[in-house]
């Protein structure tokens, strides 16, 4: 356990130190964000009821859109040139239905640190080629045994649940595996009794896996999420596997981070208005499948700019974009949201509250920053969120 921490605690001592250079005030400074993460395409296999694109729950789909091979060796060569080291392809569709993507993984992967989060239900395109040039690859499992898997992932016909455990050990034959595959599962009322499964499976692989309650707004969705006396109990199940011996690092991490999720959706159970600084745009922006450059994944109301119409490099370093950027930085102490989706934002209080309890006492630092906040001459006024 002490060994994989302290490697995980260095990786982000480094990372920390990164975003404070993210954090650059010359728009013009070859400086690029941490990290950017890629929707390559908006189609997908599945239709999974808490997807916000594509769940089954709703009559309509998005449109399926890909990132052309152009438009994708012109974003990897702008990433390069802006120092971006890490690369997440993910967003609203399974990245690996997307042949740019891969070929340019496949050609260039080895100048980032690259994660691929996928569904699974593709991984047969994933050789060892692919895997090699990927630093992570994250499969969205969602289910412990597969008894709820269609369900969750809302497709008909045969389970395809097997098929992607295979494809798993397929992949955890090629030397150092473990170290690369991590799970996602959102737990749901559906699939809540199949955790022990899961955590059974994590640690016959010694596998890293991240097991978050799933968030769902809509009413509609009350009835397939956790309750308070469940989150509880899955608090309580995470600690008797903790007190546990034997533990992997990667077991004992995953715990870990079940009870840090719970904790968060307690805390989310009252809503709050209070608004948190948010270091996002300078940390993972997101760009999307029809080539839209986005502060983070809910920024679709503040557009930066389009990759059909300039270049990334270009978008980053516009003054207007920077100004957007700072000012999010600074909404708990204007009380102003950079758009209707910050407030509430449950993903604030993963990365840019860890990062601001420290960032806020260095000396000298932050003060400059809400000053170049009050300076740039920006019109964003106007697109800011009720």
């Amino acid at each position: 356990m002490d060994k994989l921490f302290y490697k995980d605690f260095k990786s982000n001592i480094f990372r920390g130190l990164k975003l404070i250079r993210a954090l650059n005030l010359d728009p013009n400074a070859a400086v690029g964000p941490i990290r950017v993460e890629i929707a390559a395409s908006s189609a997908c296999n599945y239709r999974c009821w808490f997807c916000a694109s594509h769940s089954y729950l709703y009559p309509d789909r998005i449109e399926p859109l890909f990132l052309s091979d152009e438009l994708m060796r012109s974003l990897f060569n702008d990433l390069k040139k802006l120092h971006v080291t890490e690369l997440l392809f993910s967003g609203n569709g399974e990245p690996l239905l997307s042949k740019a993507m891969i070929r340019e993984i496949k050609q260039n992967g080895k100048k980032f640190l690259i994660e691929i989060l996928s569904n699974g239900g593709n991984l047969s395109a994933v050789d060892e080629e692919l895997f090699r040039n990927l630093q992570y690859l994250t499969i969205s499992l969602n289910s412990g045994n597969g008894k709820s898997h269609q369900i969750t992932h809302g497709y008909k016909g045969e389970n395809q649940f097997p098929g992607i455990v295979n494809n798993i050990e397929r992949l955890l034959n090629i030397s150092g595996a473990n170290k690369k595959i991590k799970l996602n599962y959102v737990i749901t009322a559906e699939n809540y009794e199949e955790i022990d499964d899961l955590i059974k499976m994590a640690a016959k692989w010694d596998v890293i896996f991240s097991a978050r309650p799933v968030k769902a707004d809509d009413q509609a969705l009350r009835g397939k999420t956790l309750d308070r006396q469940m989150l509880e109990n899955l608090d309580k199940k995470a600690t008797q596997y903790l007190a546990g011996s034997n533990l992997s690092g990667r077991l004992s991490l995953s715990l870990q981070l079940i009870k840090r999720a719970c904790q968060i959706n307690y805390q989310d159970s009252v809503k709050s208005t209070k608004l948190y600084p948010c270091y996002v745009g300078f940390f993972d922006p997101y760009i999307t499948s029809n080539g839209d450059v986005l502060i983070c994944v809910s920024g679709q109301e503040h557009p930066f700019g389009n990759l059909n119409e300039e270049s990334f490099q270009s978008i980053w370093q516009k003054r207007q974009n920077l100004a957007f950027r700072i000012m999010a930085t600074q909404m708990h102490k204007t009380n102003q949201m950079a758009f209707s989706a910050c407030r509430n934002c449950v993903n604030v209080q993963y990365h840019s509250l860890a990062f601001h309890n420290i960032y806020s006492k260095i000396p000298v630092l932050p003060g400059l920053l809400e000053n170049r906040s009050r300076k740039l001459d920006s019109n964003i006024t106007d697109k800011k969120g009720a």
